[in-house]
């Protein structure tokens, strides 16, 4: 029915599986377990410019409000 083929795409498209992704999931990885506040290679300015990146989708990958099956 058309609802199973709509949540079958929601479960398809989280991540990195959406093909807007701009992040692995190695990625989102490597940027919770590196992150530290004012660290000159680890900070979230230098993560987003390492990554290409928003500060916003730093800090939405941080505090787990993007990547959510990402652990």
């Amino acid at each position: 029915s058309q609802s199973r083929y709509v949540e079958r795409l929601k479960v398809e498209m989280v991540g990195s599986n959406n093909h807007f992704a701009k992040l692995t999931d190695d990625d989102v990885r490597f940027i919770r377990k590196n992150h530290k506040v004012r660290d000159k290679n680890y900070s979230v300015a230098a993560l987003c410019k390492k990554f290409n990146v928003s500060k916003g989708t730093i800090h939405s990958v941080i505090n787990f409000t993007t990547y959510t099956n990402v652990v």
